[in-house]
């Protein structure tokens, strides 16, 4: 039986360890650069960044490690990054998409995978169908080089994008952004 996942709204998620899981997660990578190759966006690279839920940043690099053996330039956020930052990083650098590694609005237990074409926003349903369909044939192989090779080698851009987020943002709000403030959140 091939195994099978399904894009909700702007990505997939599931629960960490069992339905998101390093084999399930090396298989959508290879998915995606099928995507790319299939539609000539493969050359632009991609942009991959991840939420500070339990493991995102190992998941997001052992995507980032995929998607390089599969000919794709990758550019690493090197802390977690929202989603908003990850769009507008694919837009400015012209990237030809992006991963981010996060569940949104879920639980804590759940983990997931955005992707977001080169325009930036989410992937429309006829988009995230053609990587569900490249994801049953898609192998869940370990990739040959792992990611402290890579960053070794120089082979994958690690960046932070923050400050360039924040220079746009203060382009186009129109009135002063005073990050100096200090915020308290009490959950209870």
């Amino acid at each position: 039986m091939r195994e099978s996942i399904s894009f909700g709204t702007s990505g997939w998620r599931g629960v960490i360890a069992e339905e998101v899981t390093f084999p399930r997660l090396r298989k959508l990578a290879r998915a995606i650069t099928r995507y790319l190759k299939d539609n000539q966006e493969d050359s632009k690279g991609i942009v991959i960044g991840y939420d500070t839920r339990f493991f995102s940043s190992e998941f997001a690099r052992e995507m980032a490690c995929v998607c390089l053996e599969e000919g794709i330039e990758v550019a690493i956020s090197e802390n977690p990054s929202p989603t908003p930052v990850i769009s507008y990083e694919i837009l400015r650098r012209k990237a030809g998409g992006g991963i981010n590694i996060t569940a949104s609005h879920n639980p804590y237990y759940y983990s997931g995978v955005k992707f977001s074409p080169s325009w930036g926003g989410p992937a429309e349903p006829e988009v995230t169908t053609l990587i569900e369909n490249n994801y049953i044939h898609a192998l869940p192989d370990k990739p040959r080089e792992d990611y402290a090779y890579c960053l070794k080698k120089g082979k994958i851009e690690v960046f932070n994008p923050i400050p360039t987020y924040l220079s746009a943002l203060r382009q186009i709000i129109p009135f002063p952004l005073d990050f100096t403030f200090k915020v308290v959140f009490d959950p209870l």
